[in-house]
């Protein structure tokens, strides 16, 4: 069934940098912009594991998603957007370093699904949240640190010690909705913070079953692509972040 969600009187061309080994990313959001006049264009880079590694922190050098992208540039997109959540864990000082070097050298507007998460939760005045994650020990509580030093108190953590993005990808949804529901309670709301986790698709159905707002990764950066784009209409049946569309926070990040 084809959902018509127009959002806007032009055609605009989001550029999603992936990491390599990212497997349910696509598929989600071809689905989610399907009807819409916007289209997703991929360009991804080698990312394996996910740890605190240095050679896993390494991954993500800046000279090292510069080569996406500048790849994505060339499409002559209308926005860049590195949809990965290794912001949290690396810093998030790191992905605003990143938007400022590409909006620099490629003149496109840049978001990150780090930025966004956190743009999210200012706009829905979101202080105390629920954090679900596929990742180590470790990193999940470096991102529990990184968010807390921006205002953000994570009141429960559910995880699952993984670090092959791979196996990340075969998590199945029932199992990522369980973990939300589980810890749901006392939160103001939950952010699955992993764009190769599969709930995005039905972030309305933990809506209405958590009774507080879902931020999965997917889906608020998504939103922030649309902020950035000046789309002001909202998206229908992926959450209340992209149906009501709140405008994006204004207020600068800093620690």
């Amino acid at each position: 069934m084809v959902r018509h969600n127009t959002l806007s009187a032009r055609n605009f061309r989001i550029g999603v940098i992936t990491p390599s080994t990212n497997t349910t990313l696509e598929p989600i959001l071809c689905s989610m912009l399907q009807g819409t006049e916007i289209t997703a264009h991929y360009s991804r880079f080698r990312v394996k594991n996910l740890s605190l590694k240095k050679k896993d922190i390494e991954q993500f050098s800046l000279n090292k998603m510069l080569i996406p992208a500048g790849l994505l540039s060339d499409a002559q997109v209308d926005i860049i957007a590195w949809f990965g959540t290794s912001g949290g864990w690396i810093g998030p000082e790191k992905d605003l370093q990143l938007c400022e070097t590409i909006e620099r050298k490629y003149a496109k507007p840049a978001v990150t699904a780090t930025i966004s998460s956190m743009k999210a939760m200012e706009t829905l005045n979101i202080s105390k949240f629920s954090l679900v994650v596929p990742y180590e020990r470790d990193v999940t509580h470096r991102i529990v640190k990184n968010f807390k030093q921006f205002g953000f108190s994570a009141v429960n953590v559910k995880f699952l010690n993984l670090t092959d993005n791979i196996v990340v990808g075969k998590v199945s949804s029932n199992s990522i909705a369980k973990m939300v529901e589980e810890c749901a309670k006392d939160s103001e709301g939950v952010l699955v913070y992993c764009t190769n986790f599969s709930v995005a698709l039905i972030v309305d159905k933990l809506e209405k079953m958590t009774r507080v707002p879902i931020l999965d990764s997917v889906n608020v950066t998504l939103w922030g692509c649309l902020q950035k784009l000046g789309i002001k209409r909202g998206l229908k049946g992926y959450g209340r972040l992209l149906d009501i569309n709140p405008k994006w926070y204004d207020k600068p990040m800093h620690n």
